[in-house]
């Protein structure tokens, strides 16, 4: 296949979508998107056995994600976030009906959104802009 500038623009165009559909979570996940400024580290405190896919310790560096499946056992996993700037949040996962459920308790210094098993964390600036934490598009 001859790579013309259109041919170019639809593979930039696909891989674009491809990458963009892959950050958001199906019903039965969760991502977790890193916009912030900072690396964080979480710590799943309760109920780690909700997302076997994460270890009870991990960190996701600005611009990364993590993702797990939710396992429907009728329990809440609890997972705290922190960085080295005093920065931290709160907040539980679990699966009802199907479909994952964010509950969001605390947050000190870094902000968070969330739309069905998608959680994006960025600055409280941002949030302000934006009235959300973006997610990741590219």
């Amino acid at each position: 296949m001859k790579l013309t500038m259109l041919n170019m623009g639809k593979l930039f165009a696909m891989t674009n979508l491809i990458f963009t559909t892959s950050v958001l979570a199906a019903d039965n996940e969760i991502v977790l998107i890193n916009h912030f400024d900072h690396a964080l580290n979480y710590t799943i405190g309760i109920n780690p056995q909700v997302l076997p896919d994460l270890p009870e310790k991990f960190t996701i560096n600005p611009d990364n994600t993590a993702k797990s499946i939710i396992l429907d056992i009728q329990k809440e996993a609890y997972l705290r976030l922190e960085d080295n700037e005093k920065h931290s949040g709160f907040f539980g996962v679990e699966l009802i009906d199907g479909k994952a459920k964010i509950h969001g308790y605390l947050s000190k210094g870094v902000a968070y959104s969330w739309k069905g098993g998608t959680v994006t964390f960025c600055t409280p600036e941002e949030y302000k802009k934006k009235n959300a934490c973006q997610a990741l598009t590219s």
